[in-house]
């Protein structure tokens, strides 16, 4: 492997190890022999579990703080279950089940203290009212000029 491809996968492995906006959850298990990866959007609420690299569900959840998928590979039943702990530090945890019985969970988190929870929060809340306001003044100024 080259040095830049090797650069490549490593900002991919941290990019997908960390929580982000843009690169939203990712979970990882190894069931007996099976790479098992859960992923959650961060913003659009889609999450799509993965065996061997390969979408075995996919869901989006909009209006809820739980996603529950569930499905059959090599006659075992799988379950991926999403669950939010925490809507202001973004805690999320991701818990598999194999034929009924609890196999492994992670958690991870968008913010992982209180203090920097709550300087991100105000940080994030504040730039969306900007973008908001911005959006809206332009609609209504848009409106009026065609109005009228």
């Amino acid at each position: 492997m080259t040095t830049t491809s090797q650069s490549h996968m490593t900002n991919l492995d941290k990019n997908m190890k960390s929580v982000s906006i843009r690169n939203g959850y990712w979970f990882y298990f190894e069931v007996d022999g099976l790479d098992i990866a859960a992923h959650g959007s961060a913003y659009s609420g889609l999450e799509i579990v993965y065996i061997n690299d390969n979408p075995v569900s996919e869901k989006r959840n909009l209006f809820s703080t739980n996603g529950t998928h569930v499905f059959q590979h090599q006659g075992k039943e799988y379950k991926v279950i999403f669950e939010t702990t925490s809507i202001l530090r973004g805690e999320l945890i991701c818990k598999l089940y194999i034929d009924g019985k609890s196999y492994a969970e992670q958690t991870k988190a968008y913010v992982e203290s209180s203090a920097k929870g709550a300087k991100t929060f105000l940080k994030s809340f504040l730039t969306f009212v900007v973008i908001g306001g911005g959006v809206g003044f332009l609609v209504g100024y848009l409106a009026r000029i065609f109005a009228g």
